[in-house]
């Protein structure tokens, strides 16, 4: 096992600074990970499990970043300002700091929206990405905001006026007004954006060495279908991927705090291999 440090830090980005924190191995016998973490509450929920994934990613020689987009966590900037443009212009920032900080290529662990983000990444970093290993990877935005609509829906129906729709709040944030859900304040563009994004939108380049993570309930239960249908569509437009199943529950999602250790295990055999 190699000591490391967890190394805290701000990088300007191009609305304002982004919380970094960098676990550096005192020995580095593998490629960087680059972490790209989920969306909202799920981002908060997940961030215990991404953060023992870096520690023993880092144990093993992996140097790993982890870092809060512009408006999340303990960047600068509030959510309302946030928006997919301005996410997406910071991660050139934040690879290409990555990539003057140490080797050529690097490999990337995106969970849930975070997959959706490696859609964005600039051509010019293409060749520099070793593998990618997703985590339970959300295929279409529209459906991951309709999700996060619900929350509304569902805190309005515990209210004395409950009769909110789907419909409502989608017309408001076409109204260019923004949507209080679940403690964050929606920026209309911010879902508009995430809402046409895709990860069949993605070139295959990034995905020639990559890994589907998906947890299911049970050993009898196959990777839902919605799921095989988009890896089998990316494969057939020349990505590699290799589907891995875990049992285990769904962190980001469950009230009490939850570990997978069987998804870390995995992941320190994919990426340090």
């Amino acid at each position: 096992m190699i000591s490391y440090t967890r190394q805290p830090y701000y990088l300007e980005g191009t609305h304002g600074k982004l919380f970094c924190i960098y676990f550096s191995p005192s020995e580095i016998s593998q490629h960087p990970v680059l972490i790209f973490s989920p969306f909202a509450e799920e981002m908060n929920k997940s961030r215990r499990m991404l953060s023992q994934q870096a520690a023993q990613l880092a144990e093993m020689g992996a140097p790993v970043l982890m870092f809060d987009y512009f408006g999340t966590g303990d960047s600068e900037g509030d959510f309302a300002d946030a928006s997919w443009e301005i996410w997406v212009s910071d991660l050139s920032i934040i690879i290409n700091w990555l990539l003057e900080s140490n080797t050529t290529t690097f490999n990337i662990l995106a969970m849930r929206m975070g997959a959706l983000l490696t859609t964005r990444i600039s051509p010019s970093f293409h060749k520099f990405i070793n593998k990618v290993v997703y985590w339970q990877p959300v295929t279409s935005g529209e459906l991951l905001m309709s999700q996060f609509y619900r929350l509304k829906l569902a805190s309005d129906m515990l209210g004395k006026d409950s009769g909110l729709t789907l419909k409502d709040i989608k017309n408001q944030l076409q109204d260019n007004q923004h949507v209080e859900i679940a403690g964050y304040s929606l920026n209309p563009a911010l879902a508009q954006e995430l809402s046409n994004t895709k990860l069949q939108q993605i070139e295959s380049s990034v995905l020639k060495d990559a890994y589907w993570v998906e947890l299911i309930n049970s050993e009898e239960k196959p990777v839902p279908p919605a799921s095989q249908r988009v890896i089998d569509s990316l494969c057939e437009d020349g990505a590699n991927i290799h589907v891995k199943t875990v049992i285990g529950s769904q962190f980001w999602s469950v009230v009490e705090l939850v570990d997978v250790p069987q998804m870390h295990a995995i992941t320190n055999q994919l990426l340090t291999r």
